[in-house]
Order: structure tokens, then C-alpha cells, then sequence
């Protein structure tokens, strides 16, 4: 439960906005992102949950590289790139 607790936090973003990520993903992929819409109770495309899947990813790197000083001679200060970030990974996503 706890190690899930990010990635319901960004479906339930997903389930209260309307977010269309235009494109098109490979067809493995397509596929994954299908049966994780089904599971989950999605209405979304694939296109929009790869992206959320992404956006999830890049917000644990993040934060990773935080916490274990890697930002550190590389950007300064790192709460700026942060929230930088955090804004891109929301228009990527459509929000």
C-alpha cells in the first residue's frame, strides 16, 4: 500500500481532469497501457497513461536524485529545477 501511494495520487489527477496526450504509442506498449486503464477504471487513452506513466517516473528520479545529493555542483538551486521539472511533467501530461 504505502509504495503505491504516488502512483494512486496521479490516477486520481487523471480521474479528475480531462487530460488528452495526443500521439501514439508502440503497440507492446499500447497494450500495457491498455490493460492498466481496465484495472484501474480508467477513461483514458494510451498515449495519456504512458505519459502519466512518464510523468511518475521522472517525479521519482527527481526526487531520488534529490535526496541522494546528485543535484549537488550540477544545479543550483535544485528546488528551482525542481519545480521547473514538475511544471513540465504536468504540461507533457496534459494538465
Amino acid at each position: 500500500v504505502p509504495a503505491a501511494r504516488v502512483a494512486l495520487a496521479l490516477v486520481k489527477v487523471l480521474t479528475q481532469t480531462e487530460l488528452r496526450a495526443e500521439g501514439d504509442v508502440p503497440p507492446e506498449l499500447r497494450a500495457q497501457a491498455e490493460t492498466l486503464t481496465k484495472a484501474l477504471g480508467l477513461v483514458a487513452g494510451p498515449e495519456t497513461v504512458a505519459r502519466l506513466l512518464m510523468a511518475w517516473t521522472q517525479l521519482f528520479g527527481a526526487i531520488s536524485f534529490d535526496l541522494f545529493g546528485q543535484y549537488v555542483g550540477s544545479v543550483d538551486p535544485a528546488d528551482a529545477f525542481f519545480a521547473h521539472s514538475a511544471r513540465r511533467m504536468a504540461e507533457f501530461v496534459g494538465l
